[in-house]
């Protein structure tokens, strides 16, 4: 079942109907930052862990903190501010919104008046700076310095260093707009049933960011001489049902696996899943050959391919591959782990920038596999790619820099449709443009010079495809004059 009906962001009501979501934009747009708040507002939403649900203010109140005593001093700020903004941020759960959000801008406007003053004092002293009485031995900045700065040295030394301060500034106020700034609103379709499964260890909630390759749960070394975690060691880990990876333990755990599968029953059932895991790898590596191999005297495994001739570790994935099988592996445990097929696991599953050190085949069947994979998961993803945007049918588009929402398959579309509609680029190489520019030159100032213009389009030819409307009528109307003047020549087109 898919559970996420629809949010609203920016004032824009996105109607998701149930389908995966993929949201794009220019770099700095904010799509972590959207990922992450829309993150924490589904768990907000299905009342999980109020700790967790208030860890994302206090992230912003710490580094608010951390800011203003750096230049207290300076901004000449005193305890009561901070001890203020704690308490509201405190209050949060219990507050309207209208109320939470005239709280915070009036904690804001005090911080940011002790800014301006600081600017005016900051100015005033550097005006000062250009009058000298020439006539006698007074110096007007001497008597400036002593009433600025006898309790302050440090307002002297930053008036010298004002761009810390204006950065602070700007990270503090930044903070402040996304605490002020809270504009998601969920509407899922059942949230009751999706609390109840993600409490019952049937449905999951997870994020994964976009580091997600430096994943804390390191892979090991495998061999006889080093421990091997029980089976419960890894269940423990996938009732975590938020946030924790798996994708480290996962060899360890096939091998833990592999051993306590003695049962006939449990063996058939288990070489099964193995199967599975096998064809998945298939996919993943674009390679019919791909097994797992086990060393079950010494506890290693090792993927082969070509009847062995090629082979690697789990760990000695190539960074497209492990970025794709960080996400299929930890989301496979978990369902294995939670004796729920993979098939059946259902959720909310987030992952910034899915297209992460993939190369264009594999931008083109992530997406696919992972709905493929785990059919009742919902996707919200970011990314850059016109490849991931146009693999699959069952997907919404967000854009966060234009704030346009489509609902129309744009799988239906070619990657360059999506390239200059989406994201506003010409997806026509620059040495195309070159070329085109040349053709024009040449029918304009010197339409008799055939061998050019023949050699410009043997060169354009080949890619007469990826041409827009405009080049493609410079590109005709140059073969129609070569045809009419009877100097195609060689040229094949």
């Amino acid at each position: 079942m898919k559970y996420l009906k629809s949010f609203t962001i920016n004032n824009h009501n996105l109607k998701i109907q149930g389908k995966n979501l993929i949201i794009t934009g220019n770099n700095g747009a904010g799509k972590t930052i959207l990922l992450n708040e829309l993150y924490n507002e589904i768990k907000k939403s299905i009342d999980i862990d109020k700790l967790e649900r208030k860890e994302n203010s206090y992230s912003k109140l710490t580094k608010i903190s951390n800011e203003v005593n750096t230049y207290k001093d300076v901004l000449d700020i005193d305890e009561s501010f901070l001890k203020e903004l704690e308490y509201i941020l405190s209050k949060e759960e219990n507050l309207p919104k209208s109320d939470f959000k005239s709280h915070i801008e009036r904690i804001y406007s005090i911080y940011d008046k002790k800014f301006s003053a600081f600017l005016t004092e900051y100015h005033n002293y550097k005006s000062s700076m250009k009058y000298t009485d020439i006539y006698s031995s007074f110096d007007p900045k001497d008597e400036i310095d002593s009433q600025l700065f006898s309790n302050n040295s440090s307002k002297k030394y930053f008036f010298n260093k004002i761009e810390h301060i204006q950065n602070s500034k700007n990270i503090i106020q930044k903070s402040f707009q996304e605490l002020i700034n809270k504009k998601i609103n969920i509407v899922f379709y059942d949230p009751i049933s999706l609390k109840n499964k993600i409490l019952g260890n049937s449905a999951t909630c997870t994020l994964f960011t976009a580091s997600r390759l430096y994943s804390p749960e390191t892979y090991r070394e495998m061999g006889s001489h080093y421990d091997i975690c029980d089976l419960k060691y890894y269940k423990d880990k996938a009732l975590d049902l938020f946030d924790h990876d798996l994708e480290g333990s996962f060899e360890r755990y096939i091998i833990e696996e592999r051993k306590n599968s003695l049962t006939t029953t449990y063996k058939n059932k288990y070489e099964k899943w193995l199967l599975n895991v096998e064809s998945d790898l298939k996919f993943i590596f674009e390679n019919e050959t791909t097994k797992l191999s086990f060393d079950d005297r010494n506890n290693r495994v090792l993927i082969i391919q070509n009847n062995g001739n090629k082979f690697f570790g789990l760990k000695e994935l190539p960074s497209g591959f492990k970025a794709i099988f960080n996400i299929y592996s930890s989301l496979l445990m978990r369902a294995r782990l939670l004796n729920i097929n993979h098939t059946d696991l259902e959720g909310l599953v987030i992952i910034d920038e899915i297209d992460v050190h993939l190369h264009i085949s594999l931008q083109k069947k992530i997406l696919p596999f992972l709905i493929k994979s785990f059919p009742e998961i919902q996707f919200i993803v970011s990314t850059h790619s016109p490849f991931v945007i146009t693999s699959t049918k069952d997907t919404v588009v967000y854009d966060i820099s234009s704030g346009e929402f489509f609902e129309d398959d744009l799988s239906h579309y070619s990657y360059e449709a999506v390239i200059k509609g989406l994201f506003h680029v010409n997806p026509q190489s620059d040495h195309l443009k070159t070329e085109i520019q040349t053709i024009s030159t040449i029918l304009n100032s010197d339409p008799n010079n055939y061998e050019k213009l023949r050699e410009t389009l043997k060169n354009i030819t080949p890619y007469a495809k990826q041409l827009d409307v405009e080049s493609k009528s410079f590109y005709f109307k140059a073969l129609n004059h070569l045809l009419d003047n009877q100097e195609l020549g060689e040229l094949d087109v």
